[in-house]
């Protein structure tokens, strides 16, 4: 539950922290394309962190626990008949090579997840902050 508010309080916050940014330093006005840049860099150390703290949990601390609950929780029967239902094939042999990933692996895949989402939400975040003279 915690991880769906901050998904939905992260790009207002990006917004917010924008506008401060275009209002305080930029005397008020801030094209596209330096707004974009602006949410890339925030997204980019924000993922940056993120994928240490991850890190240091998967290395050290998780031990297979993240894992073991991802597949019983894909495991359980609604979910499987839900997964079969869109077409999806292999559950088993995609949750063994999941297992198997190296912690930086597992690491490295959601640090370039955030780095695309941060890509796509900062265009809208970019274009509704942008104020021109």
């Amino acid at each position: 539950m915690a991880a769906m508010v901050l998904a939905f309080i992260t790009p207002i916050l990006s917004a917010r922290l924008l506008r401060k940014y275009r209002d305080e330093a930029l005397d008020g006005t801030l094209k596209f394309g330096r707004g974009w840049v602006y949410v890339l860099y925030q997204f980019f150390y924000a993922s940056v962190l993120f994928a240490v703290a991850q890190f240091i949990y998967f290395n050290f601390i998780d031990k297979g626990q993240f894992m073991d609950e991802v597949t019983k929780m894909l495991l359980a029967p609604e979910n499987k008949e839900a997964l079969k239902a869109i077409g999806f094939q292999g559950l088993e042999e995609t949750l063994e090579m999941m297992r198997q990933m190296r912690p930086i692996d597992q690491v490295l895949n959601i640090l370039t997840s955030n780095l695309l989402i941060g890509c796509i939400m900062g265009l809208p975040i970019a274009a509704f902050c942008k104020k021109e003279k």
